[in-house]
């Protein structure tokens, strides 16, 4: 049976949220994309179909997040830095 969110315990993580953001902003502005033009590379929309996509609003504010960033979209975000 599943746990309510407001019995969960969000433990403390090494993984930097802000630090993901300024790694995809980094790439971006060496290619000089928006990122609307990220969104539809880290979709991988004309590979993969099965994918729930990512707007580019989420990937932009990653840099005010601190948690609540949905696991499929940050694997999808990695990928798409080569990590």
């Amino acid at each position: 049976m599943a746990v309510p969110w407001s019995d969960l315990e969000i433990p403390d993580t090494d993984f930097d949220v802000a630090a993901l953001h300024a790694a995809i902003d980094e790439r971006r502005t060496a290619r000089s994309m928006t990122w609307t033009a990220v969104a539809r590379e880290v979709n991988r929309s004309d590979e993969r179909y099965d994918v729930h996509p990512v707007s580019p609003s989420t990937i932009s504010g990653l840099k005010n997040k601190r948690w609540g960033v949905e696991g499929d979209g940050v694997l999808q975000m990695l990928l798409w830095l080569d990590c």
